[in-house]
């Protein structure tokens, strides 16, 4: 791909993707891997003026090292001469007729208004020269693992945006928008970069229909999670593209946004005819296998982040140059909300919570533990991006009346954790929570999982814990276990911004932007009761991504 950005002065950007990515989808069947590509170190030329020599090397990372720096992830370089694997990329630029040194600059504050982003508590004092040196190497992961993602916890990657991104809607500083552009071109590197052969644009999922890329082309499959290459790893992917474009409106950062929803949306999924179907029969699988919808198999946090990141392609797709994209995007949005839906639609399912798996199957976190265990905080980090896609009014009418009833509705399990404990139960937030005292999945005559939950989140409380917290009142209390059968069990102390209470509270005030019933009690009662709430804020100007303040 070569793009060109005129400027006055006879000056212009010339921007180089060169891809092994092109998938011939005319056919009805599977579909050919690119064959890797072998080259000697190359030059890049426009006109006569060199752009850039790319080194003879694969597309390999090696194992993550993290560096005194605890947001910079590097690895070790490994060495293939002159390959060049398949669906793996590299970037190059450079201005013709000289650098007018060009910043987009924007104003933090009305970009903290933007319904995909979010406002935060407090602005930053971390020391942000530790990103002065963020530059696009080809190959290089940059911020990023190189396998697995962010693996597990709260790495910098993980979240509703990486760490250097909202540190740059924060101040608006330069070097963060340059480490955003170099860390998002990094996403090169990783296995995402699909094109259709015939199009020359990155796929629809219409054009790729019922294929998915663990199936029906292989996907350099050296990516395994332990493997030492750059490998896209779904559940815990970071979103990139949407902020990068803001500081720099360039196609490369479009692409890059839509590679990622193609990818997430063919990855999973091939044997399996539909969601929620566990016995694999088309009969009772509400959706038949298509691409573009996450599978049920995702963590809650991976499909999550999956919608998240359709949503900034469908943002970021030009309707007039890309019309049958931006539409494709939209109704894999819809298909998606349907499937949320299922979790809204299931009888049994009252207290308003999504888990692990399918509308009707779920892994229990804990089968040792009293009842049905699951992470709440995965279903934390769904809520404000479910709340975030519908604020943004990317759907029709009929559609988006559908997202905003899913919104409303999952909204709600924050409000109602805080108004329905009145004992302040509610300021202990773990790993796992309690959401069915019991759980049976139903066959015959029809493939359902029936849940048995108490009326309300008190007595499911009530059910887990012989005993009460020893204050209505106090500070924050989290745990890594959730087993316990008393609350003076749970360790006394306050957790930090980076912990579960945190992506309980980001939720919370998404709950309260949307205003759903209850919603301004819960608030005044988390405001008023966690006697430490001012300087537990105070500690999200060096964490910043999860405590954020409400826009009303």
């Amino acid at each position: 791909m070569i793009d060109v950005q005129v400027y006055r002065g006879g000056r212009a950007l010339v921007e180089i993707v060169c891809e092994n990515a092109k998938l011939d989808l005319t056919g009805a069947g599977a579909v050919a891997a690119p064959v890797a590509a072998r080259y000697a170190d190359v030059v890049v030329e426009v006109n006569g003026t060199a752009i850039t020599t790319v080194s003879a090397v694969g597309a390999n990372h090696g194992p993550d090292q993290q560096s005194v720096n605890r947001y910079r992830q590097v690895g070790t370089l490994l060495v293939e001469p002159g390959e060049h694997r398949a669906f793996r990329a590299w970037y190059a630029s450079t201005w013709l007729g000289g650098d007018p040194l060009l910043l987009a600059h924007q104003d933090t504050t009305e970009l903290q208004s933007h319904p995909l982003l979010y406002k935060f508590a407090r602005q930053s004092t971390n020391d942000l020269s530790v990103y002065e040196n963020d530059v696009y190497v080809p190959w290089a992961a940059g911020r990023h693992r190189s396998t697995r993602m962010g693996d597990t916890g709260l790495h910098p990657s993980i979240g509703p945006l990486t760490a250097w991104d909202i540190e740059w809607l924060r101040t608006g500083d330069p070097r963060l928008a340059r480490a955003s552009q170099a860390n998002t071109l990094a996403v090169l590197t990783f296995n995402v970069s699909f094109r259709d052969k015939a199009t020359g644009f990155v796929p629809t999922f219409a054009a790729i229909g019922a294929r998915s890329s663990d199936k029906n082309w292989p996907k350099s499959n050296a990516d395994a999670p332990n493997a030492n290459v750059c490998a896209w790893e779904v559940a815990h992917h970071p979103a990139q593209g949407l902020v990068a474009f803001l500081t720099r409106p360039s196609p490369v950062f479009i692409e890059i946004a839509q590679k990622i929803n193609c990818f997430n949306g063919t990855w999973s999924e091939s044997d399996n005819p539909g969601w929620g179907n566990k016995a694999n029969n088309p009969a009772v699988a509400p959706f038949p296998w298509t691409s573009g919808i996450f599978g049920h198999w995702y963590q809650i946090r991976g499909r999550g982040w999956c919608f998240r990141s359709l949503a900034h392609a469908c943002f970021l797709t030009p309707a007039t140059v890309q019309p049958g994209h931006r539409a494709d995007q939209q109704a894999a949005l819809a298909k998606n909300v349907e499937a949320w839906h299922l979790f809204k639609d299931e009888p049994t399912n009252t207290l308003n919570v999504t888990w692990r798996w399918s509308h009707n199957s779920l892994d229990d976190y804990n089968k040792t533990a009293v009842g049905v265990q699951f992470g709440l905080w995965q279903h934390h980090y769904v809520i404000p991006e479910i709340c975030k896609v519908a604020k943004a009014s990317l759907l029709d009418s009929a559609a988006q009346a559908r997202l905003d009833e899913l919104a409303d509705w999952i909204a709600l399990q924050p409000v109602r954790w805080v108004n329905e404990q009145p004992n302040g139960s509610w300021r202990y937030v773990g790993y796992q929570t309690l959401i069915a005292t019991e759980a049976v999945i139903q066959t015959s005559p029809v493939n359902r999982l029936l849940l048995t939950q108490l009326s309300h989140w008190g007595a499911m409380r009530a059910w887990q814990h012989t005993d009460a917290p020893p204050t209505v009142s106090g500070s924050w209390v989290s745990t890594e276990s959730g087993i316990e059968t008393l609350y003076s069990q749970y360790p006394q102390t306050n957790p930090g911004v980076d912990s579960y209470t945190a992506i309980y509270y980001l939720a919370l005030v998404h709950a309260v932007e949307r205003g759903v019933p209850g919603a301004s009690q819960a608030w005044n009662t988390v405001q008023t009761q966690i006697t430490n709430l001012q300087s537990w804020i105070d500690k999200s100007s060096a964490e910043p991504r999860w405590v954020a303040v409400p826009r009303v």
